[in-house]
């Protein structure tokens, strides 16, 4: 049995929204509060109560902050967090959430992650938000987080950097790595906050309607703006089996349409007049147990975006892909298991010479993997057979891109189950600068550790040394690793 819980943005969701939903469904309060306090930061309080939004009772919490705040980098926050008296556990996750945003951040703003200043995210009360809901996950036993349809608002919000859309540029590449499916009920306030984004998107195993599981908790979280719609986040924590069956990509993708077309109408829209998203939302997505593992961003295609296992590109967020997904049956000896999509055409009539592009567009549609082989087809001409993974909400701009960049005249679609070791990153201090590693876990142990290529790549050029003595000195770091592992 695995611990489950199911996360429903029907009003989008807030850090102080998650905090509220997980304290209802059972966190003691006097546990939360305690969370906090042991983070080392002053200026600050912080109000728990209940509340009505709509027809729907939620739990409130205000985090405020009682004195001016400086400006942080995740260079000023990651020793506060790692001083903080907490599991290690809900550290590393909490600092790892942290990195992504510098990431996100950092691409945005044209700027190393290091030197990102974050503004509304660094302040204590959303440090504060971000550590307690990873404590509250660990308190409550979660194993798996599932997130539905993302309802993120729209119009413009005004910040420190100007005037933004709704959802604004973190946000929105937030929701975009991890493929996550959104949509606008109305248009006007903004239901989805950065930190809301930040915390379900990078946390999420998967997304979609319910899970099969039994649900034993239900907790509401209550957001500070009254909207024409509940303002509340609802969370159901229960239990999933082995043996469940994990549901097709078709099953997925029509579930999807009705869960949107029933939120639309329950704001008073009309799902066939109004805009929709469609459930094939880029993303960006690392595949474990696929032959080729690959970051992309479509707006720099570089071949050393793929990852192989050896080669990971800075912006890569696969610290949060453990590869526990929607759809799993639960591990299996410490193998996880999800549902992917294999799309295949045979081509034998097109310029060779456009394959890396295609490769390059695909991966920025979200491929999971792009790989080719040589077939000798009909009348014994030379052909290649074209292979895409993808997960189900990238099937659509996924056959769009084959249709549109290939002289493929119809593509195969075959639902997989995929069962692949769960794998993380930890980073190791070096003599030549701090090296990512991705570690393979397998029934609990660390069974494989491999130095990530671009970071030894890159120190090896700054110190003038080779990349095996780089890479060597990494994987020494890595060994002490999977000692205290």
């Amino acid at each position: 049995m695995t611990r489950v819980a199911y996360f429903e943005c029907f009003a989008g969701a807030s850090g102080d929204m998650i905090l509220g939903a997980l304290i209802d469904a059972g966190w003691s309060e006097t546990d939360f509060r305690a969370t906090l306090e042991k983070v080392p930061l002053d200026g600050w309080s912080v109000d728990v109560g209940q509340v009505k939004k709509g027809a729907l009772r939620a739990t409130q919490v205000r985090i405020r902050a009682t004195a001016p705040q400086p400006e942080r980098t995740v260079q000023d926050i990651r020793p506060i967090i790692e001083a903080a008296d907490l599991a290690p556990e809900v550290k590393r996750r909490a600092i790892d959430l942290f990195e992504v945003l510098a990431e996100v951040e950092g691409l945005e703003h044209n700027q190393p992650p290091e030197q990102v200043h974050f503004h509304e995210v660094g302040a204590v009360d959303s440090i504060l938000d971000i550590v307690g809901a990873c404590a509250g996950i660990h308190a409550l036993g979660i194993e798996r987080i599932c997130v539905s349809p993302i309802n993120v608002g729209g119009g413009f919000v005004p910040t420190r950097d100007g005037i933004l859309p709704v959802p604004g540029p973190a946000a929105l590449e937030l929701l975009r790595r991890k493929g996550a499916p959104i949509y606008a009920s109305e248009y006007g306030p903004e239901f989805l906050t950065p930190t809301g984004a930040l915390v379900l998107a990078t946390l999420a195993d998967g997304f979609g309607p319910f899970p099969s599981m039994r649900v034993e908790r239900i907790g509401y979280g209550a957001g500070q703006k009254d909207f024409t719609i509940p303002n509340a986040l609802r969370v159901s924590i229960g239990t999933s089996y082995d043996g469940l069956a994990a549901p097709s990509f078709m099953q997925f993708l029509t579930s999807l349409a009705r869960y949107q077309g029933a939120t639309a109408r329950a704001a008073g829209h009309d799902p066939d007049r109004a805009h929709r998203h469609e459930p094939g939302a880029n993303h960006d997505h690392t595949g474990a147990g696929a032959p080729g593992d690959h970051d992309h961003d479509d707006r720099r295609h570089d071949d050393r975006r793929h990852d192989d296992r050896r080669h990971d590109d800075r912006r890569h967020d696969d610290r949060r892909h453990d590869d526990r997904r929607y759809g799993d049956d639960g591990p299996r000896g410490g193998v996880l298991e999800d549902v992917v999509v294999q799309l295949e055409t045979n081509v034998d009539d097109m310029n060779p010479e456009w394959y890396g592009h295609l490769t390059q567009r695909l991966f920025g549609e979200g491929a999971l993997d792009v790989t080719m082989a040589p077939l000798i087809m009909k009348k014994g001409r030379p052909g290649t057979l074209l292979s895409v993974l993808v997960e189900p909400p990238a099937v659509e701009p996924a056959l769009a891109a084959l249709f549109a960049e290939t002289t493929t005249l119809g593509v195969r679609i075959q639902p997989l189950v995929r069962r692949k070791v769960p794998r993380h990153i930890e980073r190791v201090e070096t003599p030549y600068g701090p090296v990512r590693v991705k570690l393979a876990l397998l029934d609990g142990r660390v069974r494989s550790a491999a130095p990530e290529y671009e970071d030894c790549h890159a120190l090896a050029l700054q110190a003038g040394v080779t990349l095996r003595e780089v890479y060597d000195a990494a994987a020494s770091a890595a060994r002490d690793v999977k000692r205290e592992t």
